[in-house]
């Protein structure tokens, strides 16, 4: 995203963030996931030490993304925010020559077993990128333990995206043994760890939810590995194959756990741009409320920013996003996706707690969500998916009162707000 940014420089970059991104005349987007090192979106496939064997990383160094567009992003995006941009970050494969295939793509896992040098290394690895970004200024919230663990296993060859393959049993040993303890060892004894970070249908391929094998189950249930882990990260991908009731079940095993939607695009099968889809925009607003009612804490889009071929992506992967920037012209697009996530991120502020609300509407014609601000205020968000105009009568039992009759029309979203 911020290589598509940058290269509409013509317009002055600090009115692009205060007006699309961050600040009162954005949507209070508040909340981003920082690549460590390379994904399918950089230009090229790289690690920060591609030198073998250098256990120490006596060679690792940050790159041109990092120092020339990632870094001096987020510094801009923090101050817009009032310093409330929260970030984690998330590796798509450790170096080469740490794992098993000895390549960053094609799967592969770290070679031994947890508690070896190789999977200490390439704690240590993550600790170096946090360190790093720390001396310019820039500090992290939390981090993924690698994005999709179940993409290092069973892809052919023609999938070529970087990646690195965990177990549930591999994923609780690394954070207990190495990953955890390297944290602490760096001084981020309150540092939280998300797990997973892969799809929802991952949780019935890795066995069903009540199963031992779990990645929650094994994970949370061991006290060592749990004490690290603040999340589960899920993505959205073939969710609607997959029953949310998944959530609802994991939840009922770890109440204390919390869970992260944080990856979803539009344009991923098709791998194509379609400019001004409202349909993709009500996608986003119905996987939104979905997940919000099924304890999410937080949602956010794979790619705030892309050009106008869904890229850069060094291996072709384009896919949508809410802003598209035009290079030729120095121009920017916010697109309809940008909107629905307005509903939720400028009216759902951190802090906001969900509400109970029912509903008579026997047909499900609407789909609805609830919260309570800090500040008192009642936020009620509708998506309508409809052909048809649906009347919407809203009652509030804390306040008699309050009774609403709202006009939802077909195919749209609408947030309403009271106190």
């Amino acid at each position: 995203g911020t290589l598509g940014i940058h290269s509409i420089l013509d317009i002055p970059c600090h009115s692009f963030y205060k007006k699309i991104i961050l600040d009162k005349g954005g949507i209070g987007y508040n909340i981003g996931r920082i690549p460590i090192a390379s994904c399918d979106f950089s230009t090229s496939n790289y690690s920060y030490d591609d030198i073998i064997d250098d256990m120490d990383l006596k060679h690792f160094s940050l790159t041109e993304e990092d120092t020339k567009f990632k870094i001096p992003f987020i510094k801009k995006a923090r101050i817009l925010t009032g310093g409330s941009l929260r970030l984690f970050g998330s590796a798509w494969s450790a170096p080469f020559w740490m794992k098993t295939n000895h390549m960053m793509e094609h799967g592969g896992t770290l070679l031994g077993k947890p508690g070896g040098p190789y999977y200490k290394a390439y704690a240590n690895y993550l600790i170096r990128f946090l360190d790093e970004y720390r001396k310019r200024g820039v500090k992290f919230w939390s981090l993924t333990v690698v994005n999709e663990p179940s993409s290092g296993f069973g892809y052919d060859t023609t999938h070529t995206f970087q990646s690195l393959g965990f177990t549930p049993q591999t994923q609780r040993d690394f954070i207990k043994l190495d990953l955890g303890p390297a944290l602490e060892k760096s001084g981020r004894k309150n540092f939280k760890i998300m797990i997973m970070d892969d799809n929802k249908l991952t949780t019935l391929e890795w066995t069903i939810i009540v199963s031992i094998n779990h990645p929650l189950i094994r994970i949370m249930s061991d006290l060592q590995a749990a004490k690290y882990v603040s999340h589960v990260a899920v993505h959205w991908y073939l969710n609607r194959v997959t029953p949310f009731e998944i959530i609802d079940m994991a939840r009922s095993l770890f109440p204390n756990v919390s869970f992260m939607g944080t990856e979803a695009c539009n344009g991923w099968r098709d791998h194509k741009v379609i400019i001004g889809s409202w349909e993709r925009a009500e996608n986003y607003a119905k996987d939104i409320v979905k997940n919000l009612n099924h304890w999410y804490t937080g949602w956010i889009d794979w790619n705030m920013v892309l050009d106008l071929n869904g890229g850069p992506s060094w291996v072709s992967n384009f896919v949508d996003s809410p802003i598209l920037v035009n290079a030729t012209s120095s121009e920017f697009y916010k697109q309809p996706t940008y909107y629905a996530l307005g509903h939720f991120s400028t009216f759902l502020v951190r802090g906001s707690k969900r509400s109970k609300i029912t509903s008579d509407d026997r047909r499900r014609r609407l789909l609805t969500t609830a919260f309570l601000t800090p500040a008192g205020h009642k936020v009620v968000i509708i998506t309508n998916t409809n052909d048809v105009a649906v009347t919407l009568n809203l009652k509030d039992k804390d306040m008699p009162k309050v009774k609403l009759r709202v006009n939802i029309e077909k195919h749209s979203i609408k947030t309403i707000i009271w106190n």
